[in-house]
């Protein structure tokens, strides 16, 4: 997330109920300073379809993504991710 997210506490939230009901360990992380390495580190992305996005896709990193802007929905459609 980034450095003020609108919904800090829902996310938070929301992670401490998938860490309780599922074998996986889910991390929530805020404000950044080494995005590559987390990354190379992450199975799964959660990410807008902005710039980064099209960094996951040549580091292979499975993304749940989501259009926070207007100019993101072309790119998800061209990904074959929005019907």
């Amino acid at each position: 997330l980034g450095k003020s997210p609108l919904y800090l506490d829902d996310v938070v939230n929301a992670v401490e109920m998938l860490n309780k009901t599922s074998p996986h360990n889910v991390v929530c992380l805020q404000d950044v300073s080494d995005m590559a390495s987390l990354t190379l580190w992450a199975d799964l992305a959660i990410g807008a379809g902005g710039t980064t996005s099209w960094e996951r896709c040549c580091l292979g990193l499975s993304t749940l993504l989501i259009e926070v802007a207007d100019n993101q929905k072309k790119v998800a459609q061209n990904q074959g991710w929005l019907p």
